[in-house]
């Protein structure tokens, strides 16, 4: 199995963004031919972690809209979610003022919304349920675990230097064990 490798744009195809939201934080994906061109995701303020399910869902949304903003404008896109009601959002007639003022951003978009289950999001669900701040800090950690690793190996009497508790805590064992759970 092959990670993933960013693909560049083609804005002769079209965009898909899919995104999710859970109680820590929010996801997305920008999407083209299946391949991922960029990923988001962001953690909660406690203040937004009080929104509702479906302004939680709205959020990660209007975020990866903001954020790719540059690729979507003029472009007839996809979002897709695992909140069924946002298919219908256009139609509802009783919005909040937050919801008002999202849909009013969303309307300079061309977009179609996708219901997509759950369990079939999976890179947008991980996105927003592997908090930002600790993967961040994995990575740099991985990355210098593994490049001293990599010296000490070059030079046999060379010793990595030792681990803290901290990183113990953070990284597995092995530079190459899976992240993530």
């Amino acid at each position: 199995m092959h990670a993933p490798v960013l693909a560049l744009p083609d804005f002769l195809l079209p965009f898909i963004v899919e995104c999710d939201a859970s109680i820590e934080g929010i996801g997305a994906v920008l999407m083209q031919n299946g391949r991922p061109l960029a990923y988001e995701s962001r953690r909660l303020i406690p203040a937004k972690v009080n929104y509702t399910t479906g302004e939680q869902e709205l959020l990660a949304v209007v975020h990866a809209c903001k954020t790719w903003r540059c690729y979507l404008e003029g472009q007839v896109f996809t979002i897709v979610t695992d909140h069924n009601p946002f298919v219908h959002l256009p139609t509802q007639p009783n919005l909040s003022r937050r919801q008002v003022r999202w849909v009013q951003y969303l309307s300079r978009f061309t977009f179609n919304w996708v219901y997509k289950p759950g369990a079939n999001n999976k890179v947008a669900d991980a996105l927003s349920r592997y908090p930002p701040k600790i993967s961040t800090i994995a990575v740099m950690l991985l990355a210098l675990r593994t490049r001293s690793q990599s010296k000490s190996q070059a030079h046999t009497n060379a010793v990595a230097p030792p681990q803290s508790q901290t990183e113990n805590q953070i990284l597995p064992e092995s530079p190459g064990a899976q992240m993530g759970g």
